[in-house]
């Protein structure tokens, strides 16, 4: 595990109201900020975790059963995956003493009525989503362009989105492009965060992820509290590398993704309105969502930290907080049920270890230093 900055120290970021760890407090009590303890009542949550999920309608993309990308992004599968999150981890917040934790789904807006009777469906029964519309969709505001004369900001975006849409269709050559449906736009991401400071400014943390990971309620806790005492602002399961050809969006790119969190990506609510809010209209807008999340935070010199306890693969231990499969992604259904099953993944939360390297890791390191 890591903790940097992406250069330099990132003292603007630190948290002015630190999570305390108090020595009182023994194994399986939550610790929690003086502003959780005075928001307890029920009212005021400190943390808010987005699960970005979609209402698609019946396509070509969603026919091939062998084409496990297609599969993944039916109708069924993510109302299969919504619905094994409410029946774990979703239940886990509710059983926490006080509303310190509130979560949505999160959708982009609908595009046929298939979609938006099953999102209709699920608000009535549960109320917990969220919906976003496209930047396009009621867009009545006015912008300035270079040349003078007032457009609509849907032509801006759509100017914006000119080179994506080129590229789609010389990838379609006739065909679907089932990769191309995958993912949230980074558009969509920015506006979530503003959404969850304006509806609810007590938040001190943000947690966004897909439906396809899952968190530990009281380990998630636990955990905010490390990091706000490190100094950590953007924190997930770090990674890089080279940029895999499949990858839609690797026109985009260049040929190695940077250093980016995949799975949970936990934010500080400082950092979101450092640079997210504070810099909301000349954030990069193109590439995959949690590429382009990465490059907003470390190119704006966010203290970063590589916890791969966020991303343990469908099993629990002692000092799991997240699961999610960094290799094969989302999590089907019964695999999260299952994994949430687990009796470790309901073991005592504090104090929470942090994640021993793994004994072949430690083999390799302590084998090249032999002579």
């Amino acid at each position: 595990m890591t903790l940097g900055t992406s250069h330099g120290q990132a003292d603007s970021l630190l948290l002015e109201e630190p999570l305390i760890v108090e020595s009182h407090l023994g194994p399986g009590q939550m610790r929690i900020s003086a502003a959780a303890a005075a928001h307890a009542n029920g009212t005021r949550p400190i943390v808010f975790i987005g699960v970005w999920t979609r209402f698609p309608e019946p396509s070509p993309c969603s026919g091939g059963a062998a084409d496990t990308t297609a599969a993944a992004n039916t109708a069924a599968a993510h109302k299969a995956r919504r619905a094994a999150a409410r029946a774990s981890w979703v239940a886990g917040i509710k059983a926490l003493q006080g509303q310190v934790v509130e979560y949505r789904f999160v959708a982009p807006e609908p595009s046929g009525p298939l979609g938006r009777a099953q999102l209709d469906a699920e608000m009535r029964e549960h109320g917990d989503v969220w919906v976003l519309p496209s930047s396009a969709a009621g867009a009545a505001a006015k912008t300035t362009d270079a040349d003078g004369p007032a457009v609509t900001a849907a032509a801006a975006a759509a100017r914006r989105n000119r080179r994506v849409k080129s590229h789609s269709r010389r990838t379609l050559s006739g065909g679907t492009d089932c990769r191309a449906t995958r993912g949230v736009s980074p558009d969509l991401l920015r506006r979530f965060y503003v959404r969850v400071l304006d509806e609810y400014d007590s938040v001190e943390w943000i947690v966004q992820m897909s439906e396809g990971a899952a968190v530990l309620p009281q380990r998630l806790l636990c955990a905010l509290d490390q990091y706000a005492a490190m100094g950590a602002d953007y924190v997930g399961c770090m990674a890089y590398g080279p940029v895999p050809a499949s990858d839609p969006l690797a026109f985009m790119l260049a040929a190695h993704y940077p250093l980016h969190a995949v799975g949970p990506a936990v934010l500080s609510a400082r950092a979101v309105r450092d640079v997210v809010v504070a810099g909301y209209d000349m954030l990069r807008l193109e590439g995959r969502m949690d590429v382009v999340l990465g490059l907003w935070m470390l190119t704006s010199n966010v203290s970063y930290y590589d916890d791969q306890r966020l991303c343990q693969a469908a099993r629990c231990g002692p000092a799991t907080v997240g699961l999610y499969h960094p290799e094969s992604g989302p999590l089907p259904a019964h695999d999260l049920a299952q994994a949430y099953g687990n009796p470790d993944c309901g073991g005592g939360a504090c104090p929470l270890p942090y994640l021993r390297s793994p004994a072949e890791n430690l083999d390799d390191f302590f084998g090249s230093m032999r002579v």
